[in-house]
């Protein structure tokens, strides 16, 4: 008996979609809104907010709209007031004003991260939003609780490599400390959030000085961070690595260009875009596919140019818009296409006169992730007989472990598919990882001894890992002149004349794992055939 599985590993990127309905509504602006549970996504003119820039929209898993805040009051679902709601410590004239992350471990808990504008003192805070609350319209139960200053207008929100947290990432630059940018990771929890930070220092060329707007934006895989300013003078646009195990930001990257302003990049991770309002409305493309750095900073391709252009944000049709001063908002329509093929446009969705403004909602970045998967290492395609234990690996980690089915990786029985099945792996720093398995589960040691015209062979070990020995009744192993080994397609893999010498023992190593079938001929013809299972 032979089934084959396919076993996926759960990894927090499994439930896109879920994440995704968080993001269906958004407001922002002069009481602008858009309601992405239609498609193409529809305008919306109940909101009660009005900031000029930075803001922040969460629903529920089922696209529900739960509420909103422009960093200094929070109005729920029937676009009023939140209880307790007002007086927070952010500033909707700050570029990223504020991010709302849902706590993980926690239903109905919501954290909502403020910063002010410029470079002041006032640094980062934040207040807890309990929905269970006000008949489900939810209060404010924690207000303007600092985590610590100073800050820029930066603010953004990656997924832990465990699946389940996240760092909250700000920056800041000292104004005596021209060429050092200073990023702070605050990793929220089950728990609640930390208090000390996991603290980066990149050097960047030309420095930033007091140059605090601008966006900050990790990518949906969590890997990269975009860093838009809007130093006047010199390089505003920045890549850098980020370690979402650590919370550790490293090797800067010039993009180059002054005064910048908005960020984003492609859902698959692939192109990173930047918006320069001040330098002839320029918006520019990398590509981050290339292996080098020299090579992506000269993929730059401008793929338009407007006059007044602001935030970028990554949408749930897959699609980045971008803020104008004009009636319409720009989208970029493919923004995982390379070039001109990402196609900008000028979108068909009209608003009211000062209804757009710089900002567009802050969403966190692995809500829209569908990239492939992580950069792993997996036997992908095995063969385990029953009872056997198997260890799969993964290229990098510390210490990989399995669970298949729920148990341990030895499988007890020939399983039958009636259920769902499910691998997880996990490394010694709780990160997991992407991939699958196709395990095929074989009765070895049920296979039976064959025999023809009164000629018996017995081969062992079975499964085997690099060698098979031989065993003939009645001294027939003189008779056979030549074996073959056959896969299961059919296919011959391996042959060789036998000699008196070695008959008794045929070499594996070059065979890779799986169901094979070992062919005798005699002097004769006469033929003796055997299966047997290669594992490692």
């Amino acid at each position: 008996m032979r089934t084959t599985l396919s076993l996926f590993i759960l990894i927090f990127f499994s439930l896109i979609a879920a994440s995704q309905n968080e993001t269906r509504h958004w407001y922002f602006g002069n009481k602008a809104g858009l309601d992405f549970t239609t498609s193409p996504p529809t305008l919306v003119n109940n909101s009660s907010m009005h900031v000029s820039e930075g803001c922040s929209t969460v629903s529920d898993t089922s696209g529900n709209l739960l509420f909103y805040t422009g960093g200094d009051t929070i109005w729920n679902k029937n676009h009023q007031v939140m209880a307790n709601g007002a007086g927070l410590f952010g500033d909707g004239s700050s570029s990223q004003s504020c991010i709302i992350v849902k706590q993980p471990g926690n239903a109905g808990i919501y954290y909502v991260f403020t910063v002010q504008g410029g470079v002041g003192s006032a640094g980062v805070y934040y207040s807890v939003v309990d929905m269970s609350l006000a008949a489900g319209m939810g209060s404010v139960t924690v207000k303007n609780s600092p985590i610590a200053g100073p800050s820029e207008e930066k603010i953004t929100a990656i997924k832990h490599c465990n699946g389940k947290d996240y760092w909250i990432v700000t920056t800041f630059n000292n104004f005596y400390q021209t060429y050092f940018q200073v990023f702070s990771s605050y990793l929220l929890s089950s728990t609640g959030v930390t208090t000390l930070a996991a603290t980066s220092i990149a050097t960047v060329q030309g420095g930033f000085r007091s140059a605090p707007k601008g966006s900050l934006k990790g990518s949906p895989d969590g890997k990269r961070l975009g860093l838009a300013t809007s130093y006047a003078s010199g390089k505003a646009f920045y890549l850098m690595d980020f370690d979402n195990t650590t919370g550790q930001v490293s090797n800067p990257l010039s993009l180059g260009y002054p005064a910048g302003y908005g960020c984003e990049f492609s859902s698959d991770g692939k192109k990173i875009y930047a918006t320069f309002p001040w330098a002839a409305g320029m918006i520019v493309q990398w590509d981050l596919s290339i292996p080098t750095s020299s090579a992506v900073v000269a993929s730059e391709t401008v793929i338009g140019t407007f006059n007044y252009i602001g935030a970028m944000q990554l949408a749930s049709d897959g699609k980045i818009y971008l803020a104008t001063n004009q009636h319409s908002l720009l989208v970029i329509n493919n923004p995982n296409a390379l070039g001109a093929a990402c196609n900008l446009t000028v979108s068909n969705l009209s608003f009211p006169p000062g209804g757009l403004q710089l900002g567009l909602p802050n969403f966190p970045a692995d809500y829209f992730w569908n990239g492939s998967s992580l950069a792993i290492t997996t036997n992908n395609s095995l063969t385990l007989c029953k009872g056997q234990t198997k260890t799969l690996t993964v290229a990098g980690a510390n210490s990989y472990s399995w669970n298949i089915g729920g148990t341990s990786p030895t499988v007890a029985v020939s399983p039958t598919i009636t259920t769902s099945y499910s691998v997880v792996g996990t490394t010694t720093a709780g990160c997991v990882y992407k991939g699958y398995a196709t395990v095929t589960v074989n009765n070895c040691t049920g296979f039976s001894d064959f025999e023809n015209g009164g000629m018996t062979m017995r081969l062992f070990p079975n499964p085997a890992n690099d060698y098979l020995q031989l065993e003939f009744s009645n001294g027939d192993e003189n008779s056979f002149k030549k074996w073959s080994i056959f896969n299961q397609l059919g296919q011959l893999v391996g042959d060789q004349n036998i000699s008196l010498t070695d008959h008794n023992k045929i070499e594996l190593v070059d065979l890779p794992e799986g169901v094979y079938s070992l062919v005798l001929k005699s002097d004769d013809s006469r033929t003796l055939s055997k299966r047997f299972v290669i594992s490692r």
